[in-house]
């Protein structure tokens, strides 16, 4: 787990013995974004955005998808975009979120490890 990643992280319970992290981050707008990390238990050097579809409730963030990307060793991180889960901010469809998820990669991408996204409906 990247601690750099987030301005806080909250540990959560293990999922299918995988580690599970939640953590905030700030966006270059200001706001309080809310995002899941799943840490693999045999690393490949990979970090996966998970950038999920819907709105609200709707195709939220689901612990048992992202562990079957750690499974294949990815260090899945899948924000949930402005305004869900504690963060602050209106959510906005495919305008504004698309900063919650770019100020995510800032911090990521610093690192020495490979990026890949995976999106659905308005995460794609």
């Amino acid at each position: 787990m990247k601690n750099d990643w987030f301005d806080k992280i909250e540990v959560l319970p293990p999922y299918a013995g995988y580690p599970v992290h939640r953590g905030w981050y700030a966006t270059r707008d200001g706001e309080d974004v809310v995002a899941y990390t799943i840490t693999p238990k045999r690393p490949n050097g990979h970090v996966l955005f998970y950038l999920r579809g819907g709105t609200g409730r709707i195709g939220d963030v689901r612990l048992p998808r992202l562990m079957q990307f750690a499974a294949k060793g990815f260090h899945v991180v899948a924000p949930v975009y402005r305004g869900n889960h504690g963060g602050s901010g209106k959510e906005d469809f495919g305008g504004a979120d698309l900063e919650d998820v770019l100020s995510l990669y800032d911090r990521v991408r610093g690192t020495d490890t490979l990026i890949h996204a995976l999106g659905f409906s308005r995460g794609g």
